[in-house]
């Protein structure tokens, strides 16, 4: 894992907006931040931007920026001191810690079978193997970092209320889709935790305003807008709203080329909707199953990564390394279950992790070097291989539902345990 995460031939493509944000603001263009191209989602090819590239030695290719400004700007003591590439090994470092840390505080919370060394090392080399993953190493995300912030929420959320509205904050101040958790507090009465995110939340926008200004602020708000508004059919976009898209390329109206083509296509109206609908039912639902099957409760709250990343217009591949935590909970649950449903769930569970390896799912890193030749003979098939990660989640939500509803109108108790 270590040798993969320090890979110093790993491009950091996606950190490189990161950088090149940064960059900007150091040189006083934050006007030109949120540029981007109006036909293809992964490029950025103004003057500004392609200037600053040339003089920080950044020449991987340039993605625009979706974040807070606020994140860029708090960057600006590394990425002005150092270049891209000592960037991109700092951040690879950052990456690996945050793994093994939201590992750690998955096993203090819910999982005391990962505390001992052997299944902690077992889930570590598991995760390694696993092509989101190695995706988020390639490309050198930051999501991990924000993560490990909802886990932290999750974390302290009992105990130190305060401290998790700030953490879920941090992390919805930069990456959006975990503000869905409130809905869950709310159900659940975690109202100290919501009083300080919206202090925070608010705290966090007020120094975003002050230190990079309001203009920049609106132009984040008009960012944002617009890609929520985006149907990207891209391979490693694993969101339910691309994986029903497929009945457009059954009609005819999208053509198979655009799964690799990264061009930016608009939502159908329906399709969003019914994300959105499906989004906020399972939210509402882990939050009062939570209440009535408190032995879930690990379940129900690791679960919600999982809704998060799922049912919003975007969700890449790399997101599924939120998978870990719920299968941690999961395989800690199995071992307290009757041998009868213990072999179901052990199958399931298998299989999650099957759909996220290149043995049975896809690896985007090497998905483009055949993708072409598959499309005059593009199948349904092909379009599941393609969203294995999507597919491995919604088991997840599968396995989840069976064990409370099995629970629920069993005549005997199907726990050895109650923890």
């Amino acid at each position: 894992m270590i040798n993969l995460s320090l890979n110093t031939d790993a491009p950091g493509e996606d950190l490189g907006s990161s950088y090149l944000g940064c960059q900007l603001i150091a040189h006083n263009q934050t006007n030109h931040l949120f540029d981007y191209d109006e036909a293809y989602f992964n490029r950025v090819n103004t003057k500004a931007w392609k200037d600053v590239a040339m003089s920080s030695g950044y020449f991987e290719n340039i993605h625009a920026y979706v974040q807070i400004p606020l994140w860029a700007w708090s960057l600006q003591p590394i990425c002005t001191n150092i270049t891209f590439k000592t960037f991109n090994l700092l951040f690879s470092i950052i990456q690996l810690i945050c793994i093994v840390l939201i590992v750690e505080l998955t096993a203090k919370k819910y999982t005391p079978f990962f505390l001992n060394p052997l299944p902690l090392s077992f889930v570590m080399a598991i995760l390694s193997m696993t092509t989101p993953f190695q995706y988020a190493v390639f490309l050198t995300q930051t999501h991990a970092i924000f993560m490990l912030l909802v886990i932290l929420s999750l974390y302290y959320v009992d105990n130190k209320p305060k401290l998790a509205g700030l953490s879920l904050a941090l992390a919805v101040i930069v990456k959006v889709s975990p503000i869905f958790i409130m809905i869950y507090w709310f159900i659940n009465k975690k109202f100290k935790a919501i009083i300080s995110f919206s202090v925070s939340t608010f705290a966090l926008i007020t120094l975003t305003i002050s230190t990079t200004g309001l203009n920049s602020f609106t132009d984040y708000i008009h960012s944002m807008s617009r890609v929520s508004k985006i149907l990207l059919l891209s391979y490693n976009n694993q969101s339910f709203i691309s994986f029903i898209a497929y009945k457009d390329i059954l009609l005819g109206k999208i053509s198979p080329h655009e799964i690799w083509r990264w061009k930016i296509l608009t939502i159908n109206n329906l399709d969003k909707f019914l994300s959105f609908l499906i989004l906020i039912v399972l939210v509402c639902l882990f939050g009062f199953w939570s209440k009535k099957y408190s032995r879930f409760k690990g379940l129900y709250e690791t679960g919600l990564l999982i809704i998060t990343a799922l049912f919003v217009p975007i969700a890449w591949t790399h997101y599924f390394i939120i998978l870990t935590p719920v299968l941690m909970v999961l395989y800690q649950k199995n071992l307290e279950l009757e041998s009868q449903i213990k072999k179901k769930i052990s199958r399931f569970i298998v299989l999650i992790i099957l759909l996220n390896t290149e043995i049975i799912g896809m690896n985007p890193i090497t998905l483009n070097n055949y993708m072409e030749s598959w499309i005059p003979y593009f199948e349904f098939s092909q379009w599941l291989m393609i969203h294995s990660h999507f597919i491995s989640g919604i088991c997840v939500l599968i396995l989840i539902f069976y064990l409370t509803i099995t629970f629920k109108y069993s005549q005997k108790p199907q726990y050895i345990t109650d923890n």
